[in-house]
């Protein structure tokens, strides 16, 4: 497996690439058209926030995890609190699948992730962006929402949007009142090619 570029630590090496169900459902990204895509899902109950070194994704997981090991289960989507990750804040995006997962809808879209993106997505489908984003992620989210897991995933932005943004995306799953996953909490972090080490 070829490292993740920024942002997983060498912890996640107990997460053999054979086992990751991400690698079985995937379509191939080369074929879909993003560069340099990693991605990587883990089992809710080993997302760590010492995994992540983006603050971005560190205080976000920080959150979940503290309300994971405080309820013993998914934390509930109708208590998702900004004012406790606040410095991911801008990198944020809430999704809502559709009935059978093969779509979601931005509920909000980061202000941040929107500057960088060129447009707001918020109010929209991920089915409405240009290819190959939704064949791809698509496929991630859906893992998110029938498994419960979290994904972590990089790639080069398309050329159309910058040749020097790479883009560190966490997925983590929230639960509804049955307890499935009704939502996501996504933190999108754009950076610097040069940054890539």
């Amino acid at each position: 497996m070829v490292p993740i570029r920024v942002d997983l630590l060498s912890q996640l090496s107990h997460v053999p690439v054979e086992t990751d169900r991400l690698r079985a459902t995937m379509p191939d990204p080369n074929r879909c058209g993003l560069e340099h895509h990693e991605y990587l899902s883990i089992p809710s109950d080993r997302v760590d926030p010492s995994l992540f070194r983006l603050p971005q994704h560190r205080c976000l997981a920080e959150y979940w995890c503290r309300e994971r090991d405080r309820r013993g289960s998914l934390p509930p989507s109708a208590e998702f609190d900004p004012a406790q990750v606040v410095p991911a804040l801008g990198y944020i995006m809430l999704l809502e699948p559709n009935r059978d997962a093969t779509d979601f809808l931005y509920r909000l879209y980061g202000s941040q992730v929107a500057t960088h993106h060129g447009r707001d997505m918020t109010g929209r489908w991920l089915s409405s962006f240009d290819p190959p984003g939704p064949t791809v992620f698509t496929a991630q989210y859906r893992l998110v929402v029938r498994e419960g897991v979290a994904v972590y995933a990089e790639h080069d932005a398309v050329k159309e949007v910058s040749v020097i943004t790479r883009w560190c995306r966490l997925a983590l799953p929230m639960a509804g009142s049955d307890g499935g996953v009704e939502r996501l909490v996504v933190c999108n972090v754009p950076i610097r090619r040069e940054s890539v080490g």
